[in-house]
């Protein structure tokens, strides 16, 4: 079976003079944060953070899909930030942080699922506005790249401060020739064969493919082609292709990862389009198969699967949800959760590589160490958002 957890040695801005190098899992990217729940509202945007907050329809906002999004991606902060260190070695407060966080990984598949529910929720707005599908695709490739540019800047601004530190070479540090700055400022490295700069940002590809996917449906919908029923049914077929069944390869790269990303959109058809029955029955299937079926990539197939039920059956229960204490942190998490996914390899991976060379993994001063990078990466994003992600949100919603 093929796994999907592709690792990535980060070179350059590794201070390998330290002795040690950071192994990181490259994930995929969470779905960026906005109109995501609601049909067609206001988007709150909270004055003290500058995070994007996405909006529900009747006037409120599903809160669980921005609080999941937020611990989700503090999930994959802890894995990339503690899974390198062999836990036998760490201090005692940090082995609980390491056991938990090894499973950080499996949080790409909750941003999978939210992102099947927000891509179905925004298809449905679409289709009542009758917008095109030249706009649609516009307005989702405004959303992914303005902050992806930002965070290669910031990687690239790194890398280059990092040579006085190591020995990489000058060269090293951008992207390499005009193939290699094409590949990446237009998320084209995994296609032409490159590895990514930005070690994460493969991930972004599938994010690029289900936005595709979701204007195709957009545009045979709003010219009648086919119903959303048959759309649907469309979709409940893609998840047992082949590739999907087995590990194979998939002809088309977005679709190995389809049904983690449709097991979202099932749970939207059963809890916002009124279709509970056939929603609940395509989730209740997907359930059986990934239990049943050990090559339909179980852990990582059922971790999606059982976030978009989650979803499903949460969804009347938010208002009491959202009255509980860690709801409000992780909403702020959510927030930010794009800007965090993109900028803390680049920050913490430096940091833990210059800190290693006067403090050990095995110390226990590295407990302070590994706190300082965990609040540096929340730091990094906050303002990421501030800066880049809110003020070109604003701008996107405005013009579109």
């Amino acid at each position: 079976m093929i796994r999907r957890i592709i690792y990535h040695r980060l070179i350059v801005a590794d201070f390998p003079d330290a002795g040690r190098c950071v192994w990181v899992v490259s994930m995929s990217a969470p779905q960026p944060c906005e109109d995501n729940v609601g049909p067609i509202g206001s988007t709150a945007i909270p004055a003290s953070t500058g995070a994007i907050a996405p909006t529900l329809g009747g006037g409120g906002r599903y809160r669980l899909l921005e609080a999941g999004r937020g611990a989700a991606c503090l999930w994959v902060l802890f894995f990339h930030s503690i899974n390198c260190f062999p836990i036998a070695g760490l201090p005692e407060v940090l082995k609980p942080v390491r056991a938990v966080g090894g499973w950080g990984w499996l949080g790409v598949e909750v941003f999978f699922a939210i992102s099947g529910w927000c891509i179905a929720e925004r298809i449905a707005r679409g289709f009542r506005v009758n917008e095109s599908g030249f706009h649609f695709a516009i307005e989702r490739l405004l959303r992914i790249f303005p902050t992806y540019w930002a965070a290669l800047a910031v990687l690239v601004a790194i890398r280059l401060a990092a040579v006085p530190f190591n020995s990489a070479h000058l060269s090293g540090c951008t992207p390499e020739g005009w193939q290699g700055w094409l590949g990446s400022i237009l998320l084209l490295d995994t296609y032409m064969g490159r590895g990514s700069f930005l070690e994460v940002s493969w991930t972004l590809v599938y994010e690029l493919g289900f936005y595709l996917c979701a204007t195709i449906a957009l545009m045979a919908a709003t010219r009648r082609v086919v119903k959303f029923r048959v759309l649907f049914i469309l979709g409940c077929l893609m998840c047992l292709f082949p590739w999907t069944a087995h590990g194979g390869s998939a002809p088309w790269r977005v679709l190995a990862l389809w049904p983690d990303f449709f097991a979202g959109m099932a749970a939207w058809w059963a809890a916002r389009r009124g279709s509970r029955a056939s929603g609940y029955a395509v989730l209740v299937a997907m359930l059986a198969i990934a239990t049943i079926w050990p090559t339909y990539w179980a852990l990582e197939r059922l971790t999606a699967i059982g976030t978009a039920w989650i979803l499903a059956l949460a969804y009347t229960w938010d208002d009491r949800l959202a009255k509980m204490p860690i709801m409000r942190p992780m909403i702020w998490a959510g927030g930010v959760s794009y800007s965090l996914y993109l900028i803390h390899v680049p920050l913490m991976s430096p940091f833990f590589n210059l800190a290693e060379r006067w403090i050990p993994y095995t110390s226990e001063w590295f407990t302070a160490v590994w706190s300082l990078a965990i609040v540096m990466a929340l730091i990094g994003a906050k303002y990421l958002n501030q800066l880049v992600e809110a003020p070109f949100e604003l701008w996107r919603r405005r013009v579109f």
